[in-house]
């Protein structure tokens, strides 16, 4: 007797197999080569959730005074842990 939904599983047959390089090229376990300061061990990766119109801001300001984001922010983290930024 024929299920509800063996019709997924028929079609989850027919699929095509995923293509084992991607288009960025791949390393032995799948991953892209990282580089830069990503594929230095002495530095780490933070993420941080900020509203949006002060990232716009921020962007711009980086642009005009063509410096980078992580500049500012390692500024910022080496200030607040010397004392001179209160939070």
């Amino acid at each position: 007797m024929a299920r509800r939904f063996d019709f997924l599983k028929d079609k989850a047959e027919e699929a095509p197999a995923p293509a084992k390089d991607s288009p960025r090229g791949s390393s032995a376990e799948g991953k892209s080569e990282q580089y830069g300061r990503r594929a230095d061990p002495k530095y780490a990766q933070i993420n941080a959730n900020i509203p949006a119109d002060l990232r716009r801001e921020l962007r711009i300001r980086l642009v005009s005074e063509e410096r980078e984001q992580q500049e500012v922010i390692e500024a910022l983290i080496r200030g607040y842990l010397e004392g001179r930024f209160k939070v």
